[in-house]
């Protein structure tokens, strides 16, 4: 099944935002919204999938006003799309305590299953979240039979501008079981190495 992650702002959102798609395609959506991970199911949901939209959510006003809008939005987009989906909300407590990350990611996981797809939109939370995100997702991958990461997005807005841009950051990923195989292997200059592996241009 794909399955989408994605964390509810804090924040009071006014006004919608086009996000346009730097190295993606994929994630090019031309609606206003407030939620990139609408990209995300856009671009990636097929008509005639199941998939599940997991919202990170702090017990914060703002918080849960604007759970229901992206659960609002997510099955409209859903609907055009000719998809059948189902937001569930991961709640967590409105604290940045070790022991509060540490039930985060073991919630994370457990909403995981074989043979699933991942996406993650890293865009909103405090900076921890996208680690634990990022955490959940490498752990998934390696622990689970056939598990796969989709696409990991983050959406970048220039409040001087108003300019928004969608950046696909998948290779994170990727790049983390490369560091750790680099630094096995007493890499000095792993820089060349990684861009390779990754099929970046030097």
């Amino acid at each position: 099944m794909k399955k989408f992650l994605a964390t509810v702002p804090r924040q009071t959102i006014t006004g919608g935002n086009i996000y346009h798609a730097v190295d993606n395609p994929r994630l090019q959506y031309d609606a206003e919204n407030h939620f990139p991970v609408l990209a995300l199911i856009n671009g990636y949901a097929q008509p005639g999938d199941s998939i599940v939209v997991y919202a990170i959510t702090a017990d914060d006003a703002h918080c849960r006003q604007n759970l229901l809008e992206l659960r609002d939005a997510v099955l409209s987009l859903c609907q055009q799309l000719g998809v059948t989906c189902r937001v569930d909300e991961v709640a967590i407590p409105f604290d940045e305590s070790l022991e509060t990350h540490l039930s985060t990611f073991t919630q994370l996981i457990t909403l995981v299953d074989d043979h699933d797809t991942l996406f993650a939109d890293i865009t909103y939370g405090t900076k921890p979240t996208p680690i634990l995100q990022m955490l959940a997702l490498n752990f998934a991958y390696r622990a689970k039979i056939d598990v796969s990461i989709g696409c990991v997005a983050y959406g970048e807005k220039n409040h001087r501008t108003g300019c928004c841009r969608m950046f696909d950051v998948t290779a994170l990923v990727l790049m983390d079981e490369i560091v750790n195989n680099l630094a096995k292997m007493k890499v000095p200059d792993p820089s060349d190495s990684i861009k390779k592996l990754l099929g970046l241009a030097l």
